[in-house]
């Protein structure tokens, strides 16, 4: 018998298993694995330079000053983030409309680059729609 059920039950395993869509699936998975362990291996390269630069007696006062205020940088930043957080909810619920706050993601965005001062006038014109509201929402987080 040539073509039992298990024939035509392995053919399409064998005809995907063969094909050039396999190859591209497993050359694609590859390459994001291998860039994935590229960008991690380059990033604690770098990391670890910071060792070899604490010899430099110029060079180590930035090491040593962030060695020294991890504990109270991250006290400061546990306290910081209930504010930020509620700001970013907010957002989300007033100007849901906008591009700038269609989504968490986009509203930790948005806000994180309002607190470095980029992107303001472009928010401020994004927010029009919640009037004056919006106006106070985005004046009120860039002073705190």
């Amino acid at each position: 018998m040539i073509f039992g059920a298990k024939t035509l039950l392995n053919f399409p395993a064998k005809i995907l298993l063969n094909s050039p869509v396999k190859i591209l699936l497993l050359n694609s998975f590859i390459t994001k694995i291998t860039l994935f362990f590229l960008g991690f291996g380059c990033m604690f390269a770098w990391l670890l330079m910071l060792k070899y630069l604490e010899y430099n007696p110029n060079i180590n006062l930035m090491t040593t000053t962030l060695s020294n205020s991890w504990s109270t940088l991250g006290i400061f930043l546990l306290g910081v983030l209930p504010f930020y957080l509620a700001y970013v909810f907010l957002g989300q619920c007033l100007f849901w409309k906008t591009d700038k706050f269609q989504d968490t993601n986009s509203s930790v965005i948005t806000l994180f680059s309002l607190s470095f001062g980029d992107i303001v006038n472009e928010t401020f014109q994004n927010t029009k729609i919640g009037g004056v509201l919006g106006e106070i929402f985005l004046m009120t987080f860039m002073l705190l």
